[in-house]
């Protein structure tokens, strides 16, 4: 049995369908009610990894580059700048708020190579080998099926083409925890286990990527550690991204017993300080598609 990026467990293909179509909807709600805090809480989070992962994948001035999922900019801004005036980047993404922000944000900078507009990252709707370089920052594991998704991507890149994601390696206990007490505080039929976990480890992501029809797969992580104040910064952070999610699915009279319950978590973990640091690794992943073969 299937299952998709919220826990919904599939049977049939229309029943498929209407879960991943929940689960999208769920998605860009959740990203909505983040954009404007997204990245806007006093910690840089995104953006660091945001411009990591352009630089290894390293856009050419002149140089086509979609970027899915982009939410406010942390690659496509950089991916910008990369290509420069002669090159263009298109910001695709599911919130409708995320794209508003975006694009302000684009027009603000004066940036006429780039174009942010509604997408799906996991069917982007762009021709086939139009694209010289993908980039997915920290979306991928949302998707319903990343498998699937990943011979889309490969299919839009022209021979050659590169295509680069970040993801999480193994998570803060903390924030995990945070999520665990949120779970018991929504309301709603449980989340079924998933089986299929393509992102847990190098291998299972380098075989996906493999069958996708990538090849050069390259995949480093890096320590990304961010400090805060107290509670209060650390709660805002956890709304202000994909944390929004299970925020969302707690009924808000039920919300503040929640947000007692992870407070009270919290408590032991503070520096001596008062502060919170959140613990973390960044996965970046590298692959192209293969260059074309010409006649001998």
């Amino acid at each position: 049995m299937a299952q998709d990026a919220v826990g919904h467990a599939t049977q049939s293909a229309a029943e498929q369908d209407a879960a991943h179509a929940e689960t999208k909807a769920i998605i860009a709600a959740a990203f909505d009610n983040s954009a404007d805090s997204y990245e806007q809480v006093g910690v840089e989070f995104f953006a660091p990894l945001g411009a990591e992962l352009v630089r290894r994948i390293a856009p050419q001035p002149s140089e086509r580059v979609l970027d899915l999922g982009c939410g406010r900019g942390h690659c496509l801004f950089p991916a910008a700048a990369a290509v420069g005036p002669t090159g263009s980047v298109t910001g695709t993404d599911l919130s409708s708020r995320m794209v508003e922000l975006c694009s302000a944000e684009a027009s603000r900078l004066g940036l006429t190579q780039v174009r942010v507009e509604m997408g799906d990252a996991s069917d982007p709707a762009f021709a086939a080998g139009s694209l010289d370089v993908i980039t997915a920052g920290m979306v991928m594991f949302f998707v319903p099926e990343p498998r699937k998704t990943m011979s889309r991507v490969a299919a839009l890149l022209r021979p050659g083409g590169r295509f680069a994601m970040s993801s999480f390696g193994p998570s803060d206990p903390k924030f995990d925890e945070t999520m665990g007490i949120l779970y018991k505080h929504r309301i709603g039929p449980p989340w079924e286990p998933n089986s299929d976990k393509p992102f847990d480890t190098h291998e299972s992501m380098t075989a996906m990527l493999t069958d996708a029809g990538f090849t050069g797969v390259e995949i480093t992580e890096l320590q990304h550690d961010i400090v805060f104040p107290g509670p209060d910064g650390y709660w805002a952070w956890v709304g202000s991204h994909g944390g929004r999610i299970m925020i969302d699915q707690v009924l808000p009279e039920h919300l503040p017993a929640a947000w007692a319950d992870v407070y009270a978590m919290w408590e032991p973990h503070r520096e001596a300080d008062g502060s919170l640091i959140h613990r973390s690794r960044a996965r970046f992943t590298t692959a192209r598609v293969p260059e074309e073969v010409m006649p001998g």
